[in-house]
């Protein structure tokens, strides 16, 4: 087969046949990309979701005010475990974070009070920050 002779069949080609053989590149491209892309996903390590909220918090302590401290609302705030720190307050005073957010990250580690969950904090008398999103 010469060279020449191979321009002009493509040359005779019909606008249908054309765009035929276009499709057929395109799917056989997009195919071997897709497979290409599965491949890289396998390689990828699995992700796990434990419980972000623990539904029983066993062997809850409570703080005891210090000498010379005055009683009050965070006189009997419950000490929880790191895993259910999940909001944070001031014991001086009444508004509860994200540990995350700029409010509860000046305050003090002495001055910290954590909750497990929303309404323990509102128990408590804390009301939620307004400069804390999603709370």
């Amino acid at each position: 087969m010469i060279l020449s002779d191979t321009g002009e069949k493509i040359k005779r080609l019909g606008r249908g046949e054309a765009y035929v053989i276009m499709l057929v590149l395109f799917v056989g491209f997009a195919a071997f990309g897709l497979g290409r892309l599965s491949k890289i996903q396998e390689t990828r390590p699995e992700i796990s979701i434990s419980d972000a909220f623990p539904s029983a918090v066993a062997g809850i302590e409570t703080s005891t005010p210090q000498v010379g401290e005055e009683p009050g609302i965070d006189s009997a705030v419950p000490v929880l475990p790191a895993e259910a720190k999940n909001f944070v307050g001031s014991r001086n005073g009444s508004k509860y974070h994200y540990p995350w957010c700029p409010g509860a990250q000046q305050i003090k580690e002495e001055n910290k009070v954590w909750f497990a969950t929303r309404a323990e904090a509102e128990q408590a008398g804390y009301t939620p920050a307004a400069n804390c999103k999603g709370l």
